[in-house]
């Protein structure tokens, strides 16, 4: 240190401050005075030596100043640096300049604005300075931001807060310096907020400092922003980004602000907010949606198709994409109980059937009787109806596509009608003329039954009727025959549009005028054999509804008609036969009584009938059988009574040779009765007995023209024809072999 020069009237301060100057601070700064931490002796002139305010400033800008990137060790010591700034400051004192004047000395001014040169991009478009630039004049491993908040913190407590101010040294949140009053104070801003004005080119990180700078937290000469204030800035920038450039960005923001927003509940900040429409065609332009800005409000969009409920969401391609939700929504909340809390906003709608009071003015049925004075027709009062939303847009719609125009009848059928099925009940109200009429409270009625919605081909568009009806639906899944029953929803829905079910079911099945022809002639056919029974109606249309269940119906109703035809037949057979017996033996004094057993039919053979006959105490068992082969079958049963009854049974065989023309004389004629069948039964019904026990030893053998015949576990009997053609006798001789035998 050199002391200042003290007055002296004797002394030319001048010409000596010249001096010293010359010849002695000149050659102290020249001199290896300078101790580093190495302990190297360097001259002041080559060394850099920090000043501040107080001493406590010299070592905290000495901290800095020594974690800066230069070559070689040109500061002094830390515990001599102090004193170094004292020396300087005795040296300006006497040179009567600043001690900043000296070349080796550095401030905190000097250091700021070599870190605004060094953070510097010269190859950036516009001035920009970055953090990572700032890196690399940092010994390895220093963190720049907390050297920066060191410098920071050092410049406030040592009176040069004006440096702050103007020198870009003051991270941002996207690793840009810029200076004190540019940027805002970080009150908690949410990260996917900052991200959503990424999305709208708002870099709002670049306007935020740091929040690792704790230097600045006392500072407030400048306004922080919040979550508030950013969401606000947020939805003013998304609407006018709406306006004039909703591209995929506005989409991104729209999507993440929404959810943001959703999830903190906040859905007053919804009101007015722009989303966008489901896109069916990615290369067309997205539908900005405003959300109303009034809960009350009718027209909102609907919720997101994944949001629906499952049994409507076949049903989307219905409704303008416009006015739904985009997919984009519910894949960022896909949670359904988010969107019904959503919905319960009215925020979005969830629901398509509305429901509202008006004076009705469309009195369907009676809508007819009113012609030419329909104008003067009207409740005198507001009723109930329900309505589609939007339905004249989906009406629109159908109108332009066919596939669309058959899925819409699937919604009428399979979805509305069911919903809406008390609207489909004929209700009555007092009319402005003073009387009654009858309506439909789902005002959904009127444009179907008025409007040419039906789409058939490529240009026509016609009204409902059964005709254009069964044209758009036949040949398609749209059709559902249970659909259309009288009680069903749907069935209540083509009464309420005035369709004919007959007619439409007719037009269905019966595509060309002689299919059609064909078809009435059945159903004619089908009322006059039932002759206005509704119950046989009913069965024939329960037989065509099994026929679908079981193709093979038909043969089954064909072979039990044919067992039919058989038992009427025998049934015919048997009172012959009793006939000729009682003509035959009745006047010998015999009792003929048919037992009632024998009315059953089988394939192999038939039993006919069964008659008991009696005279003088004495009874026969007569069993008949008819037989268009060389044999007829006697079950085990039958087997076992004629093997018990021995004379007391005989066998009828009537041969047949067309069941369905059975003379009085060729029956009588053919008739044959073999009285000794019982004993040829008994070493068969013998085997018979043992079939349990020794069912593989069996054989079907032979016994006098009689066969036990097994298949698959059943026992039969089978008589062979010489035993009746050989042995067999008339029907005149049975009253004297009867006696005789006895």
């Amino acid at each position: 240190e050199i002391p200042n020069i003290q007055h002296q009237n004797w002394l030319d301060k001048d010409k000596l401050r010249d001096f010293l100057e010359e010849f002695l601070i000149e050659n102290i700064r020249q001199t290896p005075a300078v101790l580093n931490e190495s302990g190297k002796a360097i001259p002041p002139k080559e060394s850099k030596i920090p000043i501040a305010n107080t001493p406590e400033g010299v070592l905290s800008l000495w901290d800095l100043l020594v974690e800066w990137q230069e070559d070689g060790d040109i500061w002094p010591r830390r515990d001599e640096a102090a004193g170094w700034c004292d020396a300087v400051r005795s040296w300006a004192g006497l040179s009567n300049c600043d001690a900043l004047d000296f070349s080796e000395v550095v401030d905190g001014e000097e250091l700021a604005r070599d870190v605004n040169d060094v953070s510097h991009d010269s190859a950036a478009t516009t001035t920009t300075h970055r953090v990572s630039l700032l890196e690399g004049n940092l010994k390895e491993g220093v963190s720049a931001i907390n050297w920066l908040d060191q410098l920071i913190g050092f410049l406030l407590a040592n009176e040069l807060s004006e440096v702050v101010r103007k020198c870009r040294i003051v991270p941002s949140q996207r690793g840009f310096l810029r200076t004190f009053q540019n940027l805002r104070r970080d009150e908690g801003i949410d990260e996917n907020l900052k991200g959503v004005a990424e999305s709208l080119d708002w870099y709002l990180r670049g306007e935020l400092r740091d929040t690792r700078l704790n230097s600045l937290l006392d500072e407030d000469e400048t306004d922080g922003w919040n979550n508030d204030y950013v969401v606000g800035e947020l939805i003013r920038r998304l609407q006018d980004r709406a306006d004039k450039n909703p591209d995929t960005n506005f989409a991104e923001a729209s999507v993440r602000l929404f959810t943001w927003i959703v999830e903190r509940k906040s859905w007053e900040l919804l009101r007015g907010f722009p989303v966008f429409g489901r896109r069916i065609d990615p290369d067309r332009p997205l539908t900005v949606v405003y959300l109303p800005r009034n809960e009350q409000a009718d027209d909102r969009p609907l919720a997101p198709v994944k949001a629906w409920a499952a049994d409507l969401r076949p049903f989307a391609d219905l409704f303008l994409p416009s006015r739904i939700l985009a997919d984009a929504f519910f894949e960022a909340l896909p949670k359904l109980d988010v969107w019904e809390q959503i919905a319960g906003q009215n925020v979005v709608r969830q629901e398509i059937l509305i429901s509202n009071s008006v004076n009705f003015r469309k009195f369907y049925p009676d809508q007819l009787l009113l012609r030419g004075e329909a104008d003067a027709h009207s409740t005198s009062a507001p009723v109930p109806v329900t309505d589609i939303w939007h339905r004249a847009d989906i009406i629109e719609r159908v109108r332009d596509s066919q596939a669309r125009a058959r899925l819409f009848w699937r919604f009428l059928t399979e979805w509305l009608s069911p919903k809406d099925l008390e609207s489909l009940e004929i209700k009555q109200a007092q009319c402005q003329c003073g009387e009654e009429h009858r309506y439909y409270s789902a005002a959904w009625i009127e444009p179907l039954r008025d409007s040419a919605w039906v789409r058939l081909g490529t240009d026509a568009r016609v009204a409902a009727t059964a005709r254009s009806l069964a044209s758009l639906l036949r040949d398609s899944d749209a059709w559902n025959p249970k659909a259309l029953e009288e009680s069903s929803p749907g069935g209540k829905l083509l009464a309420a549009i005035g369709v004919s079910r007959l007619e439409l079911v007719r037009e269905l099945v019966a595509g060309d005028d002689d299919v059609r022809s064909a078809v009435d002639n059945a159903f004619i056919g089908m009322l006059a054999t039932s002759r206005g029974d509704v119950k046989r109606l009913d069965q024939a249309h329960q037989y065509l509804k099994d026929l679908e269940a079981d193709p093979n119906l038909p043969q089954v109703v064909a072979e039990h008609l044919a067992r039919q035809r058989q038992v009427h037949q025998n049934q015919s057979l048997g009172a012959t036969v009793e006939d000729l017996v009682k003509q035959s033996l009745e006047g010998e004094g015999f009792t003929v009584r048919n037992t009632g057993v024998g009315s059953d039919f089988r394939i192999e053979y038939d039993d006919v009938t069964e008659l008991e006959l009696a005279k003088s105490g004495k009874t026969w068992l007569v069993e008949v059988k008819a037989t268009r082969s060389h044999e007829v079958r006697m079950t085990p049963a039958q087997a076992k009574e004629a093997a018990d009854k021995g004379d007391g049974f005989l066998l009828c065989v009537v041969p047949v040779v067309e069941p369905t023309n059975l003379e009085l004389d060729a029956v009588r004629g053919n008739m044959r009765f073999v009285q000794n069948i019982g004993p040829r039964m008994k070493k068969l019904c013998s085997n018979l007995e043992n079939f349990n026990k020794l069912r593989s030893d069996i054989t079907a053998g032979v016994s006098q023209g009689v066969q036990l015949e097994v298949d698959g576990g059943n026992a039969r009997f089978s008589v062979k024809s010489p035993v009746w053609e050989n042995e067999g006798f008339s029907l005149a001789e049975l009253p004297d072999r009867l006696m005789r035998r006895r």
